[in-house]
């Protein structure tokens, strides 16, 4: 998780105004992955999401740029934990994203919607803004010590982004350590800007 999304975070280092729902979630994971010890992991899902576009430089970037993700857990709480500036104990969390950056510099962020999104192929839209779209397993010990399990391609299909909910699916794959697939109905968290910048550092454990 931090690899992904501190990677995301600093791409997109900007203000963000952030919606919040309150809405069931609905996540789907069919098949599993295997981390780098060799321990396969399967995650029965709750799913919780985000859909936050930047608009300054809060986090210390230039530019503006647009950013939603959906997390697919087995324990569930990612969210909640982020906001407390940690992770969950014992707990395996699929991070599906998509970042919209502008055709040109200091141009407005583009608002991502429905389309698949293709992991290591930009999708450029008839305006030149740019899409990103990337996966991982992040997997959190009983002392929340991580591992990360990186996807090497696949899609992302985003349906739609509405009353606080991002809905789609995903088919993607880690090389020789994997494949998932399935669907997401994601609530959105309510993410501070600060504590959005702050993914890529999570520094307490709960659980």
């Amino acid at each position: 998780m931090k690899k992904l999304l501190g990677l995301m975070a600093c791409a997109a280092i900007c203000a963000c105004d952030v919606s919040s729902t309150s809405n069931s979630s609905d996540g789907v994971v069919n098949g599993s992955v295997t981390d780098g010890n060799g321990v396969t992991v399967s995650i029965p899902s709750v799913a919780e999401g985000d859909s936050i576009t930047y608009t300054g430089t809060e986090c210390g970037g230039t530019e503006a740029a647009s950013f939603a993700f959906v997390l697919l857990s087995d324990r569930g709480g990612a969210c909640a934990g982020i906001e407390t500036g940690g992770a969950v104990a014992d707990s395996n969390v699929l991070i599906l994203s998509v970042s919209g950056t502008p055709a040109t510099s200091g141009g407005s962020a583009p608002s991502i919607g429905a389309a698949t999104y293709t992991i290591g192929t930009p999708l450029v839209d008839a305006s030149g803004n740019n899409f990103a779209a990337g996966a991982e397993v992040a997997r959190y010990s009983s002392a929340c010590s991580q591992t990360d399990i990186v996807s090497t391609s696949g899609t992302i299909s985003v349906t739609s982004i509405s009353g606080g909910v991002i809905s789609g699916s995903y088919d993607v794959h880690f090389g020789a350590s994997g494949h998932l697939s399935g669907t997401f109905g994601a609530p959105a968290c309510s993410l501070t800007p600060t504590q959005f910048c702050s993914i890529g550092t999570l520094s307490t454990c709960s659980g």
